[in-house]
Parts: C-alpha cells; sequence; structure tokens
C-alpha cells in the first residue's frame, strides 16, 4: 500500500469517528430542540454571544450534528469544519473558562475536536469522500473533448 492511500485511509478514520462522536453530541440537542424544550419560558444557554438562548443553542446543535455530518461523508469538508471549530473555542474557552475551571481541564474534550476538526480544515478530507469523488469526476471531465477521443484522434458528432 502506497503511502498516499495510507494518508487517505488515516483521513477517512479521523473523519469517521470524530465526527459520529460530536454527532451524537448534537443528536441530543436536536432532540431538544424537536421536542420543543428550548421554548420553555426557563431555558437557559450560556454563552449564547448576543444571539439569545435558543439561537446560541440552535447553532451549537448545527454546527454538532449537521456540519459534523457533513464532514462524515466527507462533503465540503473544509467549510464544514469550520463552525466546529469556531463551536469549539467557544466551548473551551468561553463556557469551560468560567470561574474557578480551565478550558484545559473541563474544556479538554472540546479542545481535541477543535484540533481534530482544524485538522481537517488545513487537510481536506482526502480521497475516501463526497468531495474526493467530485474531484475525480472534474479532473475526468476536463480530458474529454466534444468530438475527440481519448487519444485526441476526432470522431463524427451524430446531429442532435
Amino acid at each position: 500500500m502506497s503511502r498516499d492511500s495510507f494518508r487517505n485511509l488515516g483521513l477517512l478514520f479521523l473523519r469517521l469517528t470524530a465526527g459520529v462522536f460530536l454527532m451524537s453530541h448534537g443528536a441530543q440537542k436536536v432532540g431538544k430542540i424537536v421536542d420543543g424544550s428550548i421554548y420553555a419560558p426557563d431555558f437557559q444557554f450560556w454563552p449564547d454571544l448576543g444571539l439569545g438562548p435558543q439561537r446560541a443553542f440552535m447553532g451549537l446543535a448545527a454546527s454538532e450534528f449537521l456540519f459534523a455530518g457533513l464532514v462524515v461523508i466527507g462533503l465540503a469538508t473544509r467549510l464544514a469544519a469550520l463552525p466546529v471549530v469556531f463551536s469549539m473555542c467557544v466551548a473551551a474557552f468561553v463556557f469551560h473558562a468560567q470561574a474557578g475551571q480551565t478550558p484545559f481541564n473541563e474544556g479538554e474534550k472540546a479542545l481535541l475536536y477543535a484540533i481534530i476538526f482544524s485538522t481537517l480544515v488545513m487537510t481536506g478530507a482526502g480521497r475516501y469522500s463526497v468531495d474526493g469523488a467530485i474531484g475525480r469526476w472534474r479532473q475526468n471531465r476536463k480530458h474529454v473533448i466534444p468530438g475527440r477521443t481519448e487519444s485526441g484522434r476526432r470522431v463524427a458528432l451524430k446531429p442532435a
């Protein structure tokens, strides 16, 4: 197996494991949105970043479930990983850095997710992803010229 194959398998493993684990956290939040408990008068969520507790909670749920799901399948991976990195940094450095806490103890899990998804922002999804399939398809389309074979010979085009 080539070095490139191992790299791509490593990226696949990283995307699948980190994404599915994060999606399990997000699924709990999506459940609260679906059952309407975030609209209760006593619902509180901090930090709301000036958006209000419901919107901030929905943003976190989207980053942990929707965007992590896009990373799992490898669709728009670099863009999809950005909201995850942002929300995990807020979780570590704002939420877990409250009085008496440090982001490096209580926020350790959020920091690890931020590091993993930052790595995916830098590397992309790899070959074994929807992004990789789209890239290969686009590359193959560049080489196909209407009216010519792959070797460059002309062929007769059929009238439409």
